[in-house]
């Protein structure tokens, strides 16, 4: 598990922690000061001083952690394999296990500042109590890596070969074909608008090679940007604004 900070705008980073034991698979800062990483075996880390140092914080699972949100400074939630389900109350410093099962939750995305989802293979689950209690259903696209939500009700998701598009809260799903085979593995999605976004991943050509992905018409259709390098292992695409 590495992370790495930037005060120059990308142009230069230092290495603040890191460890070989484990992965860290998500980063979530609630201010300047207090961030939150998770990783594979229940790893959660904690800063309060802008990353300078991390301090190790028990979430009661030994389970693979998957994705993390916060409502507001105090309340988050992280989810994680076998349907691991984690909230605090106290920006992060305590967690405690809120449900389990069997699915592996592979995302968590806020969309509103009390209502969150959360997908798996086979399922939908929604919280509109700021993860209090949570409604299940069986409106998941099917295999997916990640999702993305511009506003309360239309997000995307990647898939195996494709990417799916919701414009209900995750009620239902359309499969966006648009170019897509089933070489592609698309594994990260990320919007800057409802018309335009972009998705990275690997495809199969006769070896795995990274692809980015450009949409300007909600995700009907998808082309293709050159990269420099096409042996870069990308897993995740994300915007700040508009240009960056």
């Amino acid at each position: 598990g590495l992370i790495m900070k930037t005060e120059k705008g990308g142009t230069e980073w230092t290495i603040q922690t890191k460890n070989r034991n484990f992965n860290l698979t998500s980063l979530y800062f609630v201010d300047a000061l207090t961030g939150i990483a998770i990783g594979t075996k229940g790893k959660i880390l904690r800063t309060t001083n802008g990353g300078n140092n991390w301090a190790v914080i028990s979430g009661n699972t030994s389970q693979n952690l998957t994705g993390i949100i916060f409502f507001n400074p105090t309340n988050g939630i992280i989810c994680g394999d076998t349907a691991n389900i984690l909230k605090t109350s106290n920006a992060g410093l305590n967690w405690v296990v809120f449900s389990q099962g069997s699915y592996n939750f592979r995302s968590i995305n806020k969309l509103s500042s009390t209502t969150a989802i959360i997908l798996s293979d086979y399922q939908r689950v929604i919280t509109t109590d700021m993860g209090n209690s949570w409604t299940n259903s069986n409106s998941s696209p099917g295999t997916t890596r990640q999702n993305f939500f511009i506003n309360s009700f239309t997000g995307w998701a990647s898939g195996l070969g494709t990417i799916f598009k919701t414009t209900n809260a995750g009620e239902s799903w359309d499969e966006l074909s648009g170019g897509l085979g089933y070489s592609i593995y698309p594994r990260s999605v990320n919007f800057i608008s409802e018309q335009t976004g972009f998705a990275v991943g690997l495809f199969r050509s006769p070896v795995y090679q990274t692809f980015l992905l450009k949409t300007t018409n909600s995700g009907v259709n998808w082309s293709s940007i050159s990269l420099s390098s096409q042996f870069i292992n990308m897993h995740s695409v994300k915007f700040i604004d508009a240009n960056t």
